[in-house]
């Protein structure tokens, strides 16, 4: 095996013990109730349903991620929280792969790759969890590779060949992404768009073909989303209906503006970082098709995703998940750009007129071996701390207590904890869990009023269910000193009282 083939296995094998980390101690709760209307989808239930989770709201649910919810239902049928460990670890190492692939591709190097994710990796650690949108981050990547690859066969390919697949490919990966999660419909305008920069980027491919394959794929995406589980209109309502309740409330629907104004300066760094990612991407692919033209090997790679990326980025000013999805498209592009500045540091070095570079010392520490060296001995550090925090296996802190709550209890909780509570105990109705699109705004605006004990609990509850942090202090404070409520369990953070 060459130096370098080891190097990115090594790369690989760092990415996986991030995979390990979130796998088995998510940080969203959604995978939980997700799972739990998988299961039922499983038995039976139909798509669209009555809701008989919640004992505050009546009506019809519209699943935003049908066949995902089935995934994790499948998931926790076959090894409970293990099984929903597993999910959530291959469909984290699968994104992790196609984005080293396509560094690789695109002419990055394994130590500058992992340089050039290391920023990404820390700012947006966030949005690698077991929801179905990394699921639509690693379709954007087969999309490119897939441009990647027919960009290179379709000359050799006839005119009907080269249109019907590239109509099919859009139309299957269509099919598949929005049954996957509904925003996958937005994902298709963008793929068809980065397609037609790829086929641009393609070598020796005419006109006439280009402008063929650009209509073709644009077509079989399109096709894909009237075949989508609700249709197009219907679609497009239901992501209007998810911002309306979402906007200002969740944190990746908050405005960076705002995260800052709510979570202050400690927030500014990210944002400084999200931006400078953005700027250097562009302006990097920029010279890179003014330096080497559009039909640098490169560019079919990474212009696409620079093109989508970078204004995604920024868009996060007016809401954090379309930043968290930009900053991870980009990941292959930062690997680029960390391989680029290194090869120039390496010149550099070669040079009398930079002294400091060319220094033994310095030339020492930044040498490929030198950090192969450390790398190697940071993985054998860091295995041990994988190895506890795989033991969870993706089985949440509030287990216990939920465990314990009494028959049929009608629970008061954050939003968060009752994901468990659904998925744990079917018996329990729970006051609000994390479908905010089906509870509406309102809902919303009085579940943080009666959190902050603005408004008094709902007087049907019978058990309360909260976690010690800092936005549930006001509330945990209110029922310890109310005589009808008496604490009952307490475990790892979390505490269940009972009304008397």
């Amino acid at each position: 095996m060459s130096t370098e083939r080891f190097r990115w296995w090594m790369v690989f094998v760092v990415l996986e013990m991030v995979a390990v980390v979130r796998a088995a101690a998510p940080h969203e709760h959604d995978q939980y109730w997700s799972a739990r209307a998988g299961v039922e989808n499983l038995e039976g239930a139909p798509l669209i349903r009555a809701d008989a989770w919640s004992w505050s709201q009546e009506g019809d649910w519209v699943p935003n991620s049908p066949v995902w919810n089935i995934v994790l239902g499948l998931g926790w049928q076959s090894g409970g929280f293990w099984g929903l460990f597993w999910v959530a670890f291959v469909s984290i190492s699968v994104f992790f792969a196609l984005a080293l692939l396509l560094a690789r591709l695109a002419g990055a190097r394994a130590l500058p790759t992992l340089i050039g994710f290391a920023p990404v990796l820390v700012f947006a650690f966030s949005a690698f969890t077991p929801r179905a949108t990394v699921v639509v981050q690693s379709m954007l990547f087969l999309a490119i590779l897939f441009a990647w690859w027919w960009g290179g066969e379709v000359q050799r390919r006839g005119v009907v060949v080269s249109a019907s697949v590239v109509t099919g490919v859009g139309f299957v990966l269509s099919v598949v992404g929005n049954w996957v999660h509904l925003s996958f419909m937005l994902m298709a305008a963008v793929i068809a768009v980065m397609w037609a920069v790829a086929w641009w980027a393609s070598p020796g491919i005419d006109r006439g073909r280009r402008l063929l394959m650009t209509v073709t794929g644009t077509l079989g995406l399109f096709l894909g989303c009237v075949a989508s589980p609700y249709g197009i209109a219907a679609t497009l309502e239901r992501s209007r209906v998810v911002a309306e309740a979402c906007r200002g409330l969740i944190s990746e629907w908050l405005s960076i503006i705002d995260l800052i104004r709510m979570q202050g300066v400690r927030f500014i760094p990210f944002v400084v970082a999200a931006i400078l990612i953005a700027i250097v991407a562009s302006i990097w692919t920029i010279r890179l098709l003014r330096r080497g033209g559009r039909f640098d090997p490169r560019a079919r790679i990474v212009a696409p995703l620079t093109l989508f990326g970078a204004p995604a980025v920024l868009l996060g000013l007016d809401s954090l998940r379309f930043t968290l999805m930009g900053l991870l498209v980009l990941l292959p592009v930062a690997a680029c750009v960390a391989t680029s500045a290194m090869r120039r540091m390496y010149r550099a070095q070669g040079s009398t007129k930079r002294r400091l570079l060319s220094h033994p010392k310095v030339v020492e520490y930044t040498s490929g071996r030198f950090w192969t060296v450390i790398l190697a001995g940071l993985l054998v550090m860091a295995l041990p701390w994988v190895i506890i925090n795989t033991a969870r296996g993706a089985t949440p802190s509030e287990a216990d207590v939920v465990a314990e709550l009494p028959r049929g209890c009608r629970v008061w909780s954050t939003d968060p904890v009752a994901g468990p509570i659904l998925l744990l105990r079917p018996d329990a109705e729970v006051w609000i869990d994390g479908r905010a699109d089906f509870y509406g705004r309102d809902h919303l605006l009085e579940y943080l009023r009666i959190l902050s004990t603005e408004d008094p609990l709902p007087e049907a509850t019978e058990c309360v269910v909260l976690p010690a942090n800092a936005m549930s202090r006001r509330l945990t404070e209110a029922l310890d000193g109310d005589r009808q409520w008496a604490r009952v369990a307490s475990s790892q953070g979390y505490t269940l009282w009972v009304h008397e």
